[in-house]
């Protein structure tokens, strides 16, 4: 008999729930009759109401604005999520919202808790994942009820998955590449096999190197945007998207997807060339990339196997790779093979007579363990913040706020600098805050204003500053065509709108935490 136990899988556009039950089997609990909910939140404004789901998705066509469609990416960029003017959020909040959703159903439907929480709670999380990811998911499951709960990485799932469910345990190979195109991301991982435990092995051959995050859909969106520049001045970007990814999982599920409308007016795209590009994206973001990671392992282990699941896990895509190394082997249940893997996870950890590891230089990843979630460390204003830049704001928790670069931007550009740093145009400025690492980005209107109302206790020579016009992020929506964008001057802290093509500002960078 296994206990009962319950997965969830937060993925780019569709969570998935699954569970087992005493006799093993998995099942996946359905949401106003489909099985998954739409990974989206709607924070009307006005309001302190957050809808998760289905409910968020209605949102798509009349409130667009206010809909959350990246959570994942969020938690990287920007601890707090600025949704519109009136309201913001941070990351742990929306988890909760959605482990008690997914709470609420699973105490409904599934008979087998018998009214309990389970014994086992397990959470995917990307195989590149934060610890600040996998800690605010643990920490927002354990504030519903679900103190055992663990992560584990997708690749290691989908691989649990096809070895032990699809019978592959016997495999001579201990290595195995899992190469992972979902309805927003891809990722690859090379995994070891010790015993029956899986973990990351990307130690052993010098070279290879995970990777996550190619965004096939923003590549897509991106193409859109190039050839029908119109459509984004008409319709925010977040419907846009969100429709063409609708779009392109029907394409992908053997469908043939309807013209592409929104509030019933046709966008007037060429279905044809849009699915010929998405082709073209997927292989040209997807191989070249993954070719690279896949030639220093290949050379020490020619037999290892390439497993390839996800929504977009197509035969076009199977035969791409299989041109690439011969041995690829397309998960029979592409789609749910991390869901089910993670069951798989869960099941196999009951297992006692594991054979040792004979090699100390091969351990365990510490999702095969019961963790303990470290307390989080509280900033004041002022102090160093975790990225190395000095904390400007904090929420009353002292745990999440807002750090900036010590510096001016002093990189890129084609404008010389002087001793407190460079000039920049509007685009430069964009590209520059990037080259800082992630969730470092040019900050918006009402960050620049805070850095202004913090630096009214400070020295402005001190900490770099000068009194010249720093650029925001925030377009002036005066401006329909989005030349003009938000600067600040820092001499006396008023804001204005210039042009993003022909004026020069300073930069400075900041990061959520």
């Amino acid at each position: 008999m296994n206990e009962p136990a319950l997965a969830i899988d937060f993925g780019t556009s569709r969570t998935k729930v699954a569970w087992r039950d005493a006799d093993g089997a998995v099942h996946l609990l359905h949401f106003d009759g489909v099985p998954y909910l739409p990974s989206l939140f709607y924070l009307p404004s006005g309001s302190d109401d957050i809808l998760f789901g289905h409910d968020a998705h209605d949102a798509l066509e009349d409130d667009p604005l206010s809909v959350i469609a990246e959570l994942k990416r969020a938690i990287e960029r920007n601890t707090t999520i600025r949704v519109t003017k009136d309201r913001h959020t941070d990351p742990q909040t929306l988890w909760l919202e959605l482990f008690k959703t997914i709470k609420q159903r699973s105490l409904e439907e599934i008979t087998a808790f018998n009214g309990l929480s389970p014994e086992q709670v397990w959470l995917t999380v990307p195989g590149n994942a934060s610890e600040t990811m996998e800690t605010l998911l643990k920490r927002a499951a354990r504030a519903v009820g679900w103190d055992m709960a663990q992560v584990v990485h997708e690749p290691v799932a989908a691989a649990r998955h096809w070895l032990y469910e699809e019978g592959h345990s016997e495999a001579p190979e201990a290595m195995v590449v899992v190469l992972d195109v979902g309805g927003g991301t891809t990722d690859w991982a090379l995994l070891q096999r010790t015993g029956n435990r899986i973990h990351r092995a990307e130690q052993f051959v010098p070279g290879a190197v995970s990777v996550g995050g190619t965004d096939v859909d923003r590549a897509l969106s991106d193409w859109v945007r190039d050839r029908h520049p119109e459509l984004f001045t008409v319709w925010p970007e977040p419907r846009l998207r969100h429709r063409l990814r609708t779009w392109k999982e029907a394409m992908l599920g053997g469908e043939n997807p309807a013209p592409i409308r929104i509030k019933g007016q046709l966008l007037g795209l060429d279905e044809v060339e849009l699915g010929q590009q998405f082709k073209k994206v997927l292989l040209d973001k997807v191989l070249p990339s993954f070719k690279t990671f896949l030639k220093p392992i290949v050379e020490q282990h020619p037999n290892v196997p390439v497993l390839l699941v996800g929504g977009s896990a197509t035969g076009l895509l199977e035969k791409a790779v299989k041109e690439i190394h011969p041995l690829v082997h397309r998960s029979q249940d592409s789609v749910g093979a991390v869901i089910r893997g993670a069951l798989v996870t869960a099941a196999r950890r009951e297992i006692k007579q594991e054979p040792p590891i004979e090699d100390s230089s091969v351990q365990p990843r510490q999702e095969e363990l019961v963790e303990k979630v470290p307390e989080p460390k509280k900033y004041a204003i002022g102090d160093e913040g975790p990225a190395g830049g000095i904390v400007f704001y904090v929420d009353e928790s002292g745990l999440h706020g807002l750090e900036m670069q010590p510096a001016n931007a002093d990189v890129g550009g084609t404008n010389k600098s002087n001793y407190l740093g460079k000039f920049y145009t509007f685009d430069e400025a964009m590209t520059v805050d990037k080259s800082y690492g992630p969730g470092w980005h040019l900050p918006t209107k009402d960050e620049l204003n805070q850095i202004w109302l913090f630096l009214q206790d400070s020295e402005f020579f001190k900490l770099g500053f000068d009194y010249s016009y720093y650029w925001s992020s925030t377009k002036c929506e005066t401006y329909s065509d989005g030349s003009y964008s938000w600067i600040q001057i820092f001499a006396n802290g008023n804001q204005h709108h210039f042009c993003k093509n022909n004026e020069l500002k300073r930069v400075r960078a900041v990061r959520g935490f």
